[in-house]
């Protein structure tokens, strides 16, 4: 399949798998690739499950502070200016959801992890389980606490269940449908299963940013590697997997790029500089 690459402005970027090494740090290839895509006009944006405060500091080291910079958190669930912190999108969960996919983890017995805005709760750990998202989200703060100590105006982002893929994807097979149809459930990792709102999903968060820049949908890419990216590659003008990116990614994507151990974001930025400038 041929692609117009000359005609994105801007590419959404997802992090773990992607545009993180296994080691799960930023590559210097990579940090410069960034910097020479937004020298060509092209915007690079974060585009990620994880809370602002979760990345803050990969931002500062890809220098996306600008005042008209965006990430995309929480899945699609917030856009807003690191810089500044203004909120452009927002779509949260309330007291009433929380405790409906509380009694879901006592149901299935799986451990539930909370996020709100500034913070990380842990509700519910049966059987002795506790949570891995404490070990995966290590720039938030967790407390035990019960339904009760929200006020019923409190807001979530995401809420999760977390412990060792093979008894999560055994749990998995037993969530009723009806959670389907009210939830956005997906997994960003193979041990991490999110559970948003409805609404909620990468792919919607490409319309919203393509709304945002004042830009069509077509003149955007997205990258990723996992099923919670599934939507944006599917949703973007231009979608590229990673080449350690899950099969039903790699089969809706238009490109196909090398692994995140091989610099596979920095390559397709390459390929965007090398594509402006013969059209130069």
């Amino acid at each position: 399949m041929t692609v117009d690459l000359n005609k994105i402005k801007a590419v959404a970027i997802d992090l773990d798998g992607t545009l993180l090494a296994p080691d799960r740090e930023v590559t210097p290839t990579t940090v410069s690739a960034v910097q020479r895509l937004k020298e060509i006009g092209v915007k690079p944006v974060i585009c990620t499950g994880r809370p602002l405060q979760g990345v803050i500091d990969l931002v500062h080291k890809l220098n996306l502070l600008a005042p008209d910079d965006l990430i995309i958190t929480y899945n699609g669930g917030l856009i807003q200016r690191p810089a500044s912190g203004e909120v452009l999108k927002k779509v949260t969960l309330s007291l009433d959801d929380l405790s409906s996919l509380l009694k879901l983890a006592e149901a299935i017995n799986m451990p539930l992890a909370v996020v709100d805005a500034a913070n990380a709760y842990l509700l519910n750990e049966p059987l002795g389980r506790q949570s891995g998202y404490p070990k995966i989200m290590t720039k938030l703060p967790f407390s035990h606490v019960s339904l009760s100590d929200f006020s019923t105006s409190h807001q979530f982002n995401k809420i999760l269940f977390s412990y060792d893929v093979d008894v999560l994807n055994a749990a998995i097979k037993e969530i009723p449908k009806d959670y389907y149809d009210r939830f956005t459930i997906m997994k960003s990792r193979p041990n991490l299963l999110e559970l948003l709102p409805k609404t909620v999903n990468k792919g919607h968060a490409i319309s919203d940013l393509a709304s945002i820049l004042e830009v069509p949908v077509s003149a955007i890419m997205a990258i990723g590697d996992q099923e919670n990216d599934l939507p944006m590659i599917k949703k973007a003008g231009i979608g590229v997997a990673m080449g350690n990116a899950i099969p039903e990614v790699k089969a809706v994507a238009d490109m196909v790029t090398t692994t995140n151990a091989e610099d596979g974001v920095a390559k397709v930025f390459e390929q965007l500089i090398s594509a402006r400038k013969h059209q130069i």
